[in-house]
């Protein structure tokens, strides 16, 4: 007769492969933040109004020091690269039953100073979000809600600071002066 730990250990087992390939399903990996809490952590992230798949959109982030990261031009080095941070579909909350996947690009160890974002669109009206945190579970988000149009390239610039324990998001107008919204909502 099996021992009930070997009963236990082998169900055990079969529940984690049942866990890890439902994850993976999607094809998307776990979102950066779940190990991003010392750190300031920037996501800028693309979602269906569904959130059941990623948007058909490319996402370029340019950090402060020029730096980038995201749907890559040809040719760019590791040095041009983002130290800390990811892109691609990302499930957000992973083995949980509500929708959440996104195309995103992460960064751990965000630094402080202005960034441009860049969205090339595909045929499909999406989300758009700026979420940040500081060294603390402080978090602020940006939003927008778009309709695509194939192929149109739209180009966002936004600061993001860590003053004490807040930290702060906000977009920036073409003059580079802070603006608390910068379009409306087409959806």
């Amino acid at each position: 007769m099996p021992r009930f730990e070997d009963m236990y250990a082998c169900i055990l087992a079969v529940i984690l492969l049942v866990l890890l390939v439902k994850a993976n399903q999607s094809g998307a990996s776990e979102s950066l933040r779940s190990s991003c809490f010392d750190k300031p952590y920037i996501a800028i992230l693309a979602e269906t109004k569904d959130r059941k798949s990623e948007p058909d959109v490319g996402l370029t982030l340019f950090d402060p020091s020029g730096r980038m990261q995201g749907k890559l031009p040809e040719g760019t080095s590791a040095t041009q690269i983002i130290p800390g941070s990811h892109y691609g579909g990302i499930e957000q909350l992973p083995g949980s039953s509500i929708p959440s996947l996104a195309r995103a690009v992460e960064v751990c160890g965000a630094e402080q100073g202005v960034y441009t974002v860049t969205v090339k669109e595909g045929n499909q009206p999406y989300s758009l979000s700026v979420d940040a945190s500081g060294k603390t579970v402080n978090r602020t988000s940006l939003n927008l809600r778009h309709v695509s149009r194939q192929a149109r390239v739209r180009t966002y610039k936004f600061v993001f600071r860590i003053d004490g324990n807040a930290t702060i998001l906000s977009w920036l107008d073409s003059a580079g002066s802070p603006q608390l919204r910068i379009e409306d909502g087409e959806w």
